[in-house]
């Protein structure tokens, strides 16, 4: 019994730990990103808002005096508008939270410190960028789940250019019921046209490498909804 409660010890302080640090990187990369996004945005808007204020107030000038003067002067004007607006809006679409790979090299190290056997099938760098950014956030919320819902001895992970699948041979899921990180993340999936289905069958029935027999299973598919 004193060994178990030491076991239990252990992996709550494991996963307070791992909460820890990603919530210090999280903020880190997260200032990181605002200075970034800063100067670009001030690279992009200063200059065109300086331009658009030239130009009106050009154009209001031109008004009476030359009036097609001034109706080019306001074209341009929407033209610097438009084309500052495409570029802001391609910075914003830019701008990554999570990357497969990335997160590939975490679960390696998470698992590896606890003991955990990981199999892995697949490359991420063979995932398009858009996929590997929303497949990346599926495989942070699978480890945190794993870590906090499971005592594992095996985990493999598959990867394909449209799929995620994590299969661990501990207990049958996180049974926490509604509005937990899985629900969250169901909800981003259908945002990016794609489906979460995660579970256990209670008699360890999914495939888990080497002829082994998993408890729970995640699976996310890009493209396809229910």
């Amino acid at each position: 019994m004193w060994c178990l409660d030491v076991e239990r010890l252990w992996w709550f302080k494991a996963v307070t730990d791992l909460d820890d640090s990603r919530r210090t990187a999280a903020e880190l990369a997260t200032a990181r990103e605002r200075l970034r996004l800063a100067d670009d945005l001030h690279d992009i808007l200063g200059h065109a808002l300086e331009v658009v204020a030239f130009k009106s107030e050009l154009a209001a000038r031109l008004l009476e005096a030359d009036p097609e003067r001034a109706r080019t002067e306001m074209d341009e004007v929407q033209r610097v508008a438009r084309e500052s607006l495409i570029e802001v809006r391609a910075l914003v679409r830019s701008t990554r939270g999570t990357d497969l790979a990335v997160e590939l090299a975490g679960a390696r190290a998470v698992l590896g410190s606890a003991g955990v056997a990981l199999e892995v099938h697949g490359d991420p760098e063979a995932v398009a960028p858009a996929a590997r950014n929303v497949l990346g956030r599926v495989l942070r919320e699978a480890m945190t789940n794993v870590l906090r819902h499971a005592q594992p001895s095996r985990c493999t992970i598959e990867i394909a250019p449209d799929r995620l699948v994590v299969c661990n041979d501990g207990v049958s899921g996180p049974g926490d019921g509604a509005g937990t990180g899985l629900a969250g993340l169901e909800r981003y999936l259908e945002e990016h046209a794609g489906r979460l289905a995660a579970g256990g069958d209670g008699r360890g029935g999914y495939p888990l490498g080497a002829g082994l027999r998993g408890g729970y299973r995640l699976e996310a598919v890009l493209g396809s909804r229910r």
